[in-house]
Formats: structure tokens, C-alpha cells, sequence
């Protein structure tokens, strides 16, 4: 086989398959129990000030309670993992810990599917949820009601395989955080925040990334023997950042932004179509410059 057809073959065809089965890797490589929380919304009743002179007078009044200072709280409760978490796994259950007021009214707004059954029940500083069944991507909504400023504290339930309930905050920008994991004595676990990259230079870092996997094959299939193999190790390298850049960036598209499955994985393919272009471009005038080194040096043995 010729080099040329092995560059075509190991620069075009060898990505292309890679960029197509990532979902699939992306699938068997996430696995685990994580449930998370995310407060959706907090919404006073009313916004009149005391002193002014129309809200003093307006009453608003639940069951005979002044209610002028209360609060609506939209809170999710989603499996976030792969595994599901099963009925048997509670060994409590699910709590809503409240500060700032009491609870007078919690009901569930909205189930991701819909239809899923879920026992709810406030109490004095807190909301309780029945064990049940969450598969993965099933989410709870839950509205609360107190007659002052409340606050969510915190989520726990005492389950298999969960160490804890973690809360989903609502950044400025979406993208990548690092962090270091240390396991403790009697369960649980320690977390560090190491580096984050936000979604802006992630998208440029993986479309580089992507570039050099291209450079890097052709490279290898121009190479021999060590070199070949360092490429080789380089390209899986660089492979390995790329499919978790790749599966960020697509998920940000498809929930943050909106854009369906398809047209995100269409997005992605024609990035990459653009890079390998590039890398053609890249390999061509490196084979050019390669050769006129070779020429300007035979100029010079022949004189």
C-alpha cells in the first residue's frame, strides 16, 4: 500500500469511525449512583415594601396566616448517574431541609417521565419524599410554600451507593470542573476543586485537540518504528481529552442551548470535517517545506 493511501486511510476514514463510535464509548465508560438538587426558582408573594402606604394596608392572608413575606421555592431532584437508584436502596427518606420559616404547604409540579409516583409531605422545617424508584435522567420538580424568607439548606437521604445528595448551582457559564476525590473513614468523600474550564475555551481547546489528532496520525503513518509509536501513543492521548470535551460541548448544546441531538452531532461533524480539512492543509505544507529543505541541501552537496 502506498503512503499516500495510508494517509488517507489512517488521516480521513480512522477519525471519521473514531468521532462516530464516541457516544458509544461515552455510554460505557459513565456509570455510578448520583442524585443531585438544583433550586430552580425563589419567588416572594409580594415585593411591597412594609413602610409603603398600599402594602400596609393590603392583607394577604392562608388559612389565617400574614403571608405578605412569603416565599415560593421551585426545587429538582434529578438521577443524574446511569444506575438506577431503587426503592429498596433508601434506608430513609429523602429530605428537604428548610431555614428561615416554617413549610405550610410542598407539592410535586412536574416528573421527568411523567407519571411517577411520588408520596410528599411537609413538615415543620422540612419536606419529606417517599422512597421510590429513579432511573437514570428521572426528575422530581417540587414547589414549596412558607409564610417567610425561607431558604434550601441542603437535600440527604440516607441511600445505597449515594454518599450524598449534591447541589447543582446555577453558574454564569457552563463547562468543565476537575476535581480530586479522596474517600474517609466511615463513608463518604472529600472533594478538591483542582481546575475549571468554562464552555468559551472549551470549545476552542477541542476542536485543537481534534486538529491534533489529525496531524498526529498522518505523522504516525509517515513514520517508522519509535517514532511511529510515540505518535501513536499521542493520538490516543489526545483522543481521550477530545471525546470528554466533545461530550461536554454537546451536552451544553442540546440543554443549554436548546439545538436537538441530531443537529448538535451535525454541528460537531462538520467542526471536525473543518479541522481535518485544516490538517490536510497542515500536512501539505509541511511535505512542501520538507522538501525544499531537501533540495536547498543537495544544492549545497552538489556546490
Amino acid at each position: 500500500m502506498s503512503k499516500s493511501r495510508l494517509a488517507i486511510i489512517t488521516g480521513v476514514i480512522v477519525p471519521i469511525i473514531i468521532f462516530l463510535i464516541t457516544p458509544f464509548w461515552s455510554s460505557i465508560f459513565t456509570d455510578g449512583k448520583t442524585l443531585t438538587y438544583q433550586v430552580l426558582e425563589k419567588k416572594k408573594v409580594s415585593e411591597l415594601a412594609a413602610d409603603d402606604f398600599v402594602g400596609s394596608r393590603i392583607q394577604l392572608l392562608y388559612d389565617g396566616k400574614d403571608i405578605r413575606q412569603g416565599t415560593f421555592i421551585v426545587l429538582a431532584v434529578e438521577n443524574s448517574g446511569k444506575t438506577p437508584v431503587q426503592k429498596v436502596d433508601f434506608n430513609s427518606d429523602l429530605f428537604i431541609d428548610i431555614k428561615g420559616g416554617s413549610v405550610l404547604f410542598a407539592q410535586v409540579i412536574d416528573t421527568q417521565p411523567v407519571n411517577i409516583p411520588v408520596q410528599i409531605v411537609g413538615q415543620a422545617d422540612k419536606v419529606a419524599i417517599s422512597p421510590l424508584l429513579m432511573n437514570g435522567g428521572d426528575r422530581i420538580t417540587v414547589k414549596i410554600f412558607s409564610d417567610s424568607d425561607i431558604r434550601v439548606d441542603s437535600v440527604y437521604a440516607r441511600i445505597l451507593g449515594v454518599p450524598e445528595i449534591l447541589k447543582v448551582e446555577n453558574p454564569e457559564s457552563s463547562g468543565l470542573l476537575l476535581t480530586a476525590v479522596k474517600p474517609v473513614d466511615g463513608g463518604g468523600v472529600i472533594e478538591k476543586k483542582v481546575i475549571s474550564v468554562y464552555i468559551k475555551a472549551l470549545v476552542p481547546l477541542t476542536l485543537i485537540l481534534v486538529l491534533g489528532i489529525f496531524v498526529c496520525t498522518v505523522a504516525a503513518a509517515l513514520s517508522r518504528g519509535v517514532a511511529r509509536l510515540v505518535f501513536g501513543l499521542l493520538v490516543l492521548a489526545l483522543y481521550a481529552s477530545s471525546l470528554m470535551g466533545y461530550t461536554i460541548i454537546t451536552e451544553y448544546m442540546q440543554h443549554n442551548m436548546g439545538i436537538g441531538k441530531w443537529q448538535s452531532f451535525l454541528i460537531c461533524l462538520v467542526a471536525m470535517l473543518a479541522m481535518m480539512y485544516l490538517s490536510l492543509k497542515i500536512r501539505h505544507a509541511l511535505l512542501q517545506n520538507y522538501r525544499d529543505v531537501r533540495k536547498i541541501s543537495r544544492s549545497y552537496r552538489v556546490y
